[in-house]
């Protein structure tokens, strides 16, 4: 369980670093951001519930690769992404707040996880007070 915890994390961190390195890199879209993270999720394997859904209108940066999707989305919304992902998926597996360094520019990262045998992906939510990530990853083949 420690292994899987700390493999959880470090793709957590890894996600977080790659998708947030380059914030310009990547197709810039506007608008309501759920119906598009339904679109990622579904096209990678997951069956998320889709009533009664919330709109979410932001401001966001895409980038796709074979293993994964990220969404940057600009100003910290963590709370309303959460809520919507506790609508689609149910509660996170797991649900953290870490420190951030001073070379991060202090505060917290916090961060939702949902596990591939739950929900069908992998499925990272992380806030760092600036922005806010989604990172949806393929299940291995």
């Amino acid at each position: 369980m420690i292994f899987r915890t700390s493999k959880i994390l470090v793709l957590s961190l890894l996600c977080v670093l790659v998708g947030c390195s380059k914030p310009n890199v990547g197709n810039n879209m506007t608008g309501d951001l759920v119906p598009f993270v339904l679109k990622c999720v579904t096209a990678r394997g997951a069956s998320p519930i889709t009533n009664g859904l919330p709109e979410l209108q932001a401001h966001w940066v895409f980038q796709s690769e074979s293993w994964r999707d990220v969404i940057i989305i600009s100003g910290s919304r963590f709370d309303e992404v959460q809520a919507f992902f506790k609508q689609a998926f149910g509660e996170p597996d797991r649900s953290l707040v870490s420190p951030l360094g001073a070379s991060a520019g202090g505060g917290e990262l916090r961060k939702a996880l949902y596990g591939v045998n739950r929900i069908g992906v992998g499925l990272i939510l992380a806030d760092d007070s600036k922005n806010t990530m989604i990172c949806i990853l393929a299940p291995k083949p």
